[in-house]
């Protein structure tokens, strides 16, 4: 990449120079590179421009090229703002001429592309990681609670079903919202922590095994699988131990907890995923008691003996 980038900043060097011996307009060209946000060609554009105007000024650009290029952007806005004040110990006095007149040559356009880097942010929000993982992400809510709700209704009847059924709350939302947050605040400022594909492709498989878990787990209960806990009995509630819940007691809350914590490692978001793991827990660690203690009213020893041989689904709930 380095090699690409150095061939690029030499051959926009000698762009220029033709450009001068053919007494071509340099601003448009220098222009364009802005707008590109090509940051090392503008910097050779601007630098390559300037050598017309001091006879020292090749050993100068040599030098500035030893110094990064925020640097070498700091040097230049700082003559602008106090051309008599030295900016680094890498340039000699003499040259101090040519880096005054760069200064106000190029102030304005630097200023700008300053102010473009700053809001790069939107390059990084449409690059292809992004797309790609927050596309996931919104395919993936969507369906999830799309689905919740068709199969509540083919299960329930469309009468006996709320938008409660679409199982979104105020503190999801919230959830949501911050998980998307941080996704942005650590795309803009740590892009390459989303580069891990290995972990957002582990997120994904999660996030579809999830999917399935929970979706199995409605399908095989059918109209014993409610949304809300159910505190009466009710002629159809029937035990079910078949299928999948042969091997979990409740596999509608593990489904849903490997579901929500996926999307977060799809997304490589190290802090929400650590914190909807934590909160997702939680709430199943409080909900599966309170539902077992009616569970049992309703199955007595028969459920007892099922809770005893099979586990609940949800680590280090019994």
């Amino acid at each position: 990449m380095q090699a690409i980038e150095d061939r690029c900043v030499c051959h926009c060097f000698l762009t220029v120079r033709r450009m001068h011996a053919a007494d071509e307009p340099i601003l448009p060209f220098l222009k364009n590179c802005f707008e590109r946000s090509f940051l090392a060609v503008a910097v050779a554009v601007v630098m390559a421009e300037a050598t017309r105007i001091h006879p020292r000024s090749n050993q100068v650009i040599w030098r500035c090229l030893m110094i990064q290029k925020s640097t070498l952007f700091q040097i230049f806005l700082g003559f602008c703002d106090k051309p008599n004040t030295p900016s680094t110990d890498l340039l000699e006095s003499g040259d101090m001429p040519f880096l005054k007149y760069l200064s106000e040559y190029v102030a304005t356009p630097l200023r700008l592309l300053l102010m473009r880097s700053s809001m790069s942010f939107t390059g990084e929000i449409l690059s292809y990681t992004a797309c790609r993982q927050l596309s996931q992400m919104f395919l993936a809510v969507a369906f999830f609670h799309s689905s919740e709700y068709i199969l509540a209704v083919a299960f329930h009847g469309r009468s006996n079903v709320t938008l409660k059924s679409l199982l979104i709350s105020k503190n999801y939302l919230l959830a949501m919202i911050f998980s998307l947050l941080e996704y942005v605040i650590e795309i803009v400022l740590f892009p390459g922590l989303k580069e891990h594909w290995w972990i957002s492709d582990t997120g994904l498989a999660l996030v579809v095994i999830g999917e399935i878990i929970r979706k199995s787990a409605i399908i095989t209960a059918g109209r014993a699988f409610t949304h809300l806990i159910k505190v009466h009995h009710e002629e159809h509630h029937r035990l079910i131990t078949h299928g999948i819940y042969r091997f979990v007691r409740h596999p509608g809350y593990s489904g849903f907890l490997i579901w929500s914590v996926g999307t977060q490692i799809m997304l490589c978001n190290p802090i929400s995923t650590i914190a909807f793991a934590i909160v997702v827990w939680k709430f199943f660690a409080e909900r599966i008691p309170y539902e077992e203690y009616f569970l049992k009213r309703f199955f007595g020893s028969e459920y007892e003996e099922y809770a005893r041989r099979i586990p609940s689904g949800v680590p280090f709930v019994k």
